[in-house]
């Protein structure tokens, strides 16, 4: 529920919060995240897209600086058509979604590592499973862990680690387009989801020791490599440039 999405509250939101609004002099705190703590939420839920239309375009700041970007934000997936339309906007209702995800896991098949699966490979997906939905129970004793075997998964599959804190319930959802077909992936955190019962039969997966560090050096080569290889000259009239982002 980060910014770059593009915000939309009712007017009751805005002024139920805003008299608790994060103090200026707190330079520590990014009012972002300071939203999303569980006393302001109060039970509330994001609606989030899955492909935002949005980019954060700033380069630099009091919080973002062009390494940031260039790593992070450039490797996201942006949606470029205006005329998009939006799919099952019936699951936008807090019960209706809620039997979804219930629907969702309870259909889906189980990976394992016993059965080969391994979390940073998804080509391990065997072909049987595809495209799901599957599902991949991981240990995590807080949603606040950012060594927790969901922001490791997350790292794994090189999306932006901290959208993991922006779970519903304890699950996440991907969309896994670098296998044929593209697969739907739940991540499911136990023991703290409430969802973890239906996938109590599923092994839990755990970080092993140095995981943290050989997942992020990982990642951070995947995603220097990615920015590398979308570099492109940008002539000007007289001189030019390299632009170092995706093209």
């Amino acid at each position: 529920m980060f910014p770059q999405f593009g915000w939309m509250v009712t007017r009751k939101y805005a002024q139920e919060v805003i008299h608790s609004w994060v103090d200026n002099s707190k330079t520590s705190v990014d009012w972002d995240w300071w939203l999303h703590v569980m006393p302001l939420r109060r039970g509330r839920h994001a609606l989030v897209p899955e492909v935002s239309r949005s980019f954060h375009s700033g380069s630099s700041g009091a919080h973002i600086t062009g390494w940031d970007q260039a790593l992070i934000f450039s490797n996201m997936i942006y949606n470029r058509d205006p005329d998009v339309k939006l799919n099952d906007l019936h699951l936008l209702q807090a019960d209706v979604y809620a039997d979804y995800i219930s629907s969702e896991l309870k259909r889906s098949k189980i990976l394992s590592i016993e059965d080969g699966f391994r979390p940073c490979s998804v080509d391990t997906i065997p072909a049987h499973m595809r495209p799901g939905p599957v599902v991949v129970r991981l240990e995590a004793n807080s949603y606040s862990d950012k060594h927790s075997s969901l922001m490791l998964f997350a790292r794994c599959l090189h999306t932006y680690p901290d959208h993991a804190f922006d779970n519903y319930e304890g699950v996440v959802q991907y969309t896994i387009t670098s296998i044929t077909p593209h697969t739907t992936l739940y991540a499911v955190a136990c023991p703290i989801s409430p969802y973890c019962g239906f996938i109590e039969n599923a092994t839990m997966t755990s970080p092993r020791e140095g995981a943290v560090v050989r997942i992020s050096s990982r990642d951070k080569r995947w995603r220097l490599a990615r920015w590398y290889n979308n570099t492109e000259d940008v002539r000007y009239y007289n001189h030019s440039a390299t632009y170092y982002g995706l093209i």
